[in-house]
């Protein structure tokens, strides 16, 4: 429309102007005349007069189109021209675009250099009428190439031709659609940065987004709590029952404490359990900071610190992750996986939850029910590229805890020069709090446990590993061992290869890749001289001398609506004489409306023994307000061995009813049948089952569990029916400033109600601020950067805008993070810009108005309309100034335009006809100009095409005026006919 409007005013000029548009095409007609004799009279020295001659086109022919590759926009304002058949693109701004190493000599009619490869050499040549192509030279079609005064103009045909790729050209749309055979070096270029830019956001530790607020450590801090006590009532034959049972229906009275809060300036948590037998039966302490930028102990950089219960890490070929009380110091990313191909999550996870885990929305696995008050999937298979893991927890309330990790497996992982550490060093199997008797004692508790880590990038491809492993075996024997290893990357694939010495000896390769849609991992270990560790303890019994696996996973094309996706994984253990042992694993699951079904099979087969083989099914929904389970497990040694069908129902938001049925065929062939019902209030969530077993088990029993944490702004202990321990609470509040002094004052200030927060991006529908501007946000990831932004459309008046939009925060458990969000009032400032020529005004599109304040900053930039119309909008009171980019009116040569000076109130001010009139300088000043440069010779014409080859991307290029004034210069005649 622009163009149109630019077109129609121009005409207008012309016919309220004919001497004058007469006087300009005598000009362009003289000019053309001269080159033509100038061409012509050079033809003998190799010119040729028709590929060299000056060329110009109608403006009725001249668009400006946009530029694409697949899922990918190159430019938004190429200029051009097209006769209705053909379109003729400038080749220096082609190429440009598309990256390709050749440089352009419009006054010699030459291009020469080379595209995608060096040894695709390109050469065109007007004089000679020749194009060169991989050194083969082909001759010139002269109504395909055309030297006009600004670029050498080219078919796309020709384009098509010379540099391998297809097009489509909509008119209606304005739109090139390039597809071609090979990636351009701008796809390339772009692809490069979108890895770099997800390897910044999954491995480097991510810099606030906002400004930081942090929660600072406390030498003590009021902890908060989470408690849950049981009860339960069982009959006289229900104790008589065994122990499977009795787990099942609930036979004994328990509690349950878990806390978190500030001490000796770390973060401290806490748990303690006990039941009416053993009042203290598990107690567990550990102080830990996390910081993920990597700024703890100085120069070492560390990113996490724990003292008390600490896991050690997992090794490959040596050992598994294990508790006990030590001391941990890291400097990896939070984020980074445990092992090449696979990572531990977990958690703290109260009594009787569950927990689902999540792969890239797929699920992988669930617990029903904590271990060691945690959650913990351990050898958590990952993929190549980016894993999103997310973790959802169910509570026996109706409770729901939704955690997110991302873990990214590729190249990229470490880079030069970088380097990772962690230091474990800890007492097998033993807890900061000893217990007198827990049952699970073994000989080597407390014998030592150490693990040292090293990784370093040496290139971008290439990085080397170390480890020193040093731990205790049941034979009662301490144990060391050394790694070495390295991890390649190349393509799409990611390499490692690691060579352990120890009791024995062992080398271990693996590879894993993405192939479309599936990935798929391969890894083989080699064991030398009866190699003894944790993971492989009896090489007398089970004499292992290799180890070769496949891993592949991927979604079966069964549906586009219903995707299938499926893991599959083979292992063979070669053990010399005795055979093999063979182990084949396959998961396939689908959702259909709000139900996931999934099947597990399992195959186990060593040779001179039976195959052995096992698999469950499960579906488990999320429909509407009723969230059905059913589960079932099978043998070929114990056929049909239990099944479970349970279902829970929402009554509404707070108030939920369940009932199971457990009918097990393997061991005691009962029947259990259990329902019950739970009520989340504000303080506190309760609930109650009744159980009934077919061999005359009866049992009734309660439960309570609520959240204790002190509010310093209210200066009172508070109860809270959601946990305070597993994660991280923000406070914020909202009012309007009405004095903009960035604190709240409760006699000048106003609260906002019904405000709404995003969490990394994520709306937190639920919570809105109450009457005193306030809300509490729970759940908020502890231990990581996450950002808190406030929702504007939830403010009641569109013109109020948080300053600042957001925090950045770093939180813990038990903490409560602070957030003051002021809003203000804010204006508006609009008008139009206009282009005067011969005494008439025509809009100007695409130019660039700056809002400058007080300080000479500039604050905001916007481009006009179509209609030469802009506006500023949502400034904060202040006094500033509206004027065009001096850059843009300098280089195009107007005279300086005015500029207008705005005040925008407290209370909010709309500023209208803020008009602005672009002008060119004084015309004769120009046409002296002109000629003098023409009439010069070669230096003053070199010149001219410098400054012009400066300004035609302000004119036309990424960023220009657009349309209306590449054609308004090009209508100029004298020395803007260069433009």
């Amino acid at each position: 429309m622009a163009l149109l409007i630019a077109l129609g005013s121009s005409a207008a000029a012309a016919q309220e102007n004919p001497e004058e548009a007469a006087s300009t095409e005598g000009e362009t007609a003289s000019g053309q005349s001269n080159s033509d004799e100038s061409d012509s009279g050079q033809s003998d020295s190799g010119k040729s007069p028709e590929t060299m001659a000056l060329v110009d086109r109608p403006d009725e022919q001249f668009v400006i189109v946009e530029v694409r590759v697949p899922k990918l926009i190159l430019a938004q304002d190429m200029p051009g021209y097209y006769d209705g058949e053909r379109l003729f693109v400038p080749l220096w701004m082609f190429v440009d675009i598309v990256e390709f190493p050749i440089d352009v000599d419009v006054e010699e009619g030459r291009a020469k250099g080379w595209f995608l490869s060096k040894d695709r050499a390109f050469d065109l040549d007007l004089r000679r009428g020749t194009v060169e192509l991989r050194n083969q030279e082909q001759s010139i079609d002269p109504k395909r190439v055309e030297r006009h005064y600004d670029d050498i103009y080219v078919d796309m045909e020709a384009i098509s031709e010379w540099f391998g790729l297809d097009y489509e050209f909509d008119f209606s749309l304005m739109r090139l659609q390039m597809e071609p055979a090979e990636p351009l070096p701008a796809q390339q270029r772009l692809e490069r940065a979108k890895r770099r830019a997800l390897l910044d956001k999954v491995l480097v530790n991510r810099g606030p987004r906002y400004e930081l607020v942090p929660t600072p450590y406390k030498m003590w801090s009021k902890p908060a709590h989470d408690l849950r006590l049981e009860a339960a009532l069982p009959t006289a034959n229900h104790l008589q029952e065994n122990q499977e049972s009795r787990r099942i229906v609930g036979q004994s009275n328990s509690y349950h404490l878990r806390g978190a809060g500030d001490l000796f300036y770390m973060n401290g948590t806490w748990s303690i359990s006990g039941t009416e037998l053993h009042p203290i039966s598990r107690a567990r302490l550990r102080l830990q900071r996390k910081e993920p930028g990597g700024k703890m102990l100085g120069d070492l950089e560390a990113t996490e610190i724990a003292v008390g219960d600490v896991v050690s890490p997992p090794v490959p070929l040596v050992a598994r992750g294990s508790s006990g009380r030590g001391v941990q110091v890291s400097s990896f990313p939070l984020t980074r996986p445990t092992a090449f191909d696979y990572t531990t999550v977990s958690g703290p996870l109260e009594p009787e939850w569950e927990a689902e885990l999540y792969r890239n929305d797929v699920l992988l696995d669930f617990q029903t029910e904590p271990i060691d008050g945690q959650f913990r999937f351990e050898q958590v298979p990952l993929l190549f590229g980016l894993n999103q893991l997310r973790i959802v927890m169910y509570g026996p309330h109706g409770e729901k805890r939704v955690e997110r990790r991302e873990v990214y497996i590729g190249p990229g992982m470490i880079r030069p020069g970088e380097q990772y550490y962690r230091v474990s060093v800890s007492q097998h199997n033993s807890d900061m709090v000893p217990i007198a008797s827990t049952g699970r004692e073994t000989p080597i508790d407390g014998w030592p446990r150490a693990i040292i880590e090293y990784e370093r990038g040496l290139y971008d491809d290439l990085a080397v590993t170390g480890r020193f492993t040093t731990l205790p075996l049941r034979d009662e024997k301490q144990r060391v061992y050394g790694e070495l290893g390295l991890r390649y990357s190349f393509q799409r694939a990611y390499t490692s290869l690691d060579v352990t010495v120890g009791d024995g000896w062992a080398m271990r390769a693996a590879a894993q890749t993405r192939l479309a849609d599936w990935n798929f991992v391969a890894e083989t270990a080699q064991f030398f001289s009866q190699f003894t560790s944790e993971r492989f303890p009896n090489p007398d019994n089970y004499p292992i001398q290799n180890q070769t696996s496949m891993r592949i996973y991927g979604v079966l094309p069964v549906s586009p609506k219903y995707p299938v996706p499926m893991a599959l994984r083979i292992e063979n253990d070669y053990l010399g004489e005795e055979g093999n042992q063979v182990r084949a694993s396959n998961r396939l699951s689908i959702r259909i409306h709000g139900v996931t079904v999934a099947h597990d099979l399992r195959i186990n087969k060593r040779t001179g023994e039976d195959t052995l083989v096992n698999g469950a099914l499960s579906a488990r929904g999320r429909t509407h307000d009723v969230m059905p389970v059913a589960e079932a497990s099978y043998s070929t040694d114990q056929g049909f061995r239990a099944y479970r069908l349970g279902a829970l129902w929402r009554i509404d938001r707070d108030l939920q009813a369940r009932a199971n049925i457990y009918h097990e065929f393997a061991t005691i062939h009962d029947v259990k049948v259990t329902t019950g019902v739970a009520h989340r209030l504000q303080q506190f969530a309760w609930g109650a089952d009744i159980g009934v077993s077919l061999q005359g088990g009866f049992s009734i029993g309660a439960s309570l569990s609520t959240g204790i944490g002190y509010d310093p702004r209210a200066n009172q202990w508070q109860l809270e029916s959601d946990s305070l321990t597993a994660s991280g609470t923000v406070l914020p509040r909202v009012y309007w400033d009405k004095n903009q002094n960035g604190t709240y004052d409760e006699e000048h200030d106003e609260a906002a109600p019904d405000a709404k927060f995003f969490v990394n991006n994520s709306r937190q529908e639920e919570y809105k601020t109450d009457e005193d501007g306030v809300v509490v946000l729970p759940d908020v990831p502890a231990d990581e950067y996450v950002d808190i932004e406030l929702s504007r459309r939830s403010l009641y008046d569109p013109f109020f805008v948080p300053s600042p939009e957001g925090y950045t925060v770093l939180t813990r458990p038990g903490a409560v993070t602070y957030l003051d969000f002021p809003i203000i009032m804010t204006g508006e400032v609009d008008g139009t810009v206009w282009i005067e020529l011969h005494g008439m005004r025509q809009p100007a599109a695409g130019v660039e108005m700056q809002l400058v304040d007080a300080d000479g900053e500039v604050v905001d930039t916007t481009e006009t309309a179509f209609d030469g119309f802009y506006l500023f909008d949502f400034i904060e009171p202040g006094a500033y100034t509206v004027r065009v980019s001096p850059e843009q009116w300098r280089k195009l040569r107007f005279e300086q335009p005015d500029e207008h000076a705005v005040e925008i109130g407290v209370d909010g001010t709309v500023v209208s006809g803020q008009d602005i009139a672009l002008r060119r300088p004084d015309k004769s000043k120009t046409e002296d100009v002109s000629r003098n440069t023409f009439q010069d010779g070669a230096v003053e014409t070199e010149t001219l095409s410098k400054a012009w080859a400066d300004a035609r991307g302000e004119l036309c290029g990424d960023g220009g005026l657009g349309a209306p004034l590449c054609i308004f210069f090009r209508r100029l005649g004298g020395f803007s006919k260069n433009f």
